[in-house]
């Protein structure tokens, strides 16, 4: 009895022992073809394993409880970027430790600067795995380069800021106009006088960068010119005007500019219009206050989108060279 006992113990000890030391290994008593796939779904298997082990350690081990009231300014090293190849945004972010939440993401919301950062309307535009050092790739979308983002946790089922929003930092990746910036051969500038156009004066001082300002009402609204007829610009689905004769004189003017090997900036400044009143700041919005020029209106959907359509028709008529070049 005491050796039946003894040989079923060392028996039991020899089939554990072969039965630890076969995983993850090749089998000697099955066929080729069983050999290859077991082989295969043990290398799939720890692959698997290998990648959602390191997840597991930091939502279980590494996350602490922080007070919600003092997340708003927890992460910091913010950034976003986009990726002309894989036409993807890249946002990351630095946190010193990884806050408890509802789940294991980060989350983003894309808001128009005029929106409420504490509301968080609508949902999250996109998400990833949180960590010390977040990163979240996602799809770029046109409307993505008036707005701002805004990290977030998911926190007792409420979105919860964790950090400042920002807006794309290298918007210049999407311009349609990649020509390298010019290097004039002078540093000498100065702020065009319209008299002086077409003078030896320019010339004679050799000057190659020059600044001229664009004040809102007088570029902005109909015209009754029959040689220079209102512009209609289309932005968003809206329909904006642009006064045809003043933007011919400005197209001249650029194109002399251009023609003349002088760099331009354009300076568009927001003085008082009773026809766009809603290009002002609300609390700015004081005729009587002689101000020459305004605050512009960031606060309002409609001073947004108009202030856009401005920037979006100027940049467009001036980046080409058909009407002259604008650097700045």
């Amino acid at each position: 009895m005491k050796k039946n006992v003894f040989l079923l113990l060392v028996v039991g000890m020899f089939l554990s022992s072969a039965f630890l030391y076969g995983c993850g290994e090749k089998k000697t008593d099955v066929n080729e073809n069983d050999e290859t796939e077991n082989a295969e779904e043990t290398e799939t298997s720890s692959v698997t394993e290998q990648s959602q082990e390191p997840e597991s350690e930091q939502t279980q081990q590494e996350e602490v409880h922080i007070d919600v009231d003092e997340l708003a300014d927890y992460a910091s090293d913010f950034s976003l970027v986009y990726d002309a190849k894989s036409k993807q945004m890249t946002y990351s972010l630095t946190m010193p430790q990884i806050p408890e939440s509802d789940d294991a993401y980060l989350y983003l919301f894309a808001l128009e600067c005029y929106e409420d950062e504490v509301k968080l309307p609508g949902k999250p535009v996109a998400y990833g795995p949180k960590a010390l050092d977040c990163e979240v790739a996602f799809k770029y979308e046109e409307k993505y380069l008036f707005e701002q983002f805004i990290p977030t946790l998911l926190i007792d089922g409420k979105y919860v800021s964790v950090g400042s929003g920002i807006y794309l930092s290298n918007p210049e990746a999407l311009a349609g106009n990649k020509e390298a910036y010019p290097e004039p051969d002078s540093k000498k500038g100065i702020l065009i006088d319209p008299t002086m156009l077409g003078t030896k004066e320019m010339t004679e001082l050799g000057i190659k960068h020059a600044v001229y300002n664009i004040p809102l009402s007088h570029i902005m609204g109909e015209t009754s010119d029959q040689g220079h007829p209102t512009i209609v610009y289309i932005y968003k689905g809206h329909e904006y005007y642009f006064n045809g004769a003043i933007i011919n004189a400005y197209d001249g003017l650029f194109t002399y500019l251009t023609q003349m090997g002088i760099c331009s900036t354009a300076i568009v400044l927001n003085d008082w219009n009773d026809d766009y009143i809603e290009m002002i700041y609300p609390k700015a919005r004081d005729k009587n206050s002689e101000a020459f020029y305004y605050m512009f209106n960031t606060a309002e959907m409609e001073g947004v989108n108009e202030l856009e359509a401005v920037a979006s028709f100027l940049t467009e008529r001036y980046c080409g060279g058909e009407h002259g070049m604008v650097y700045n």
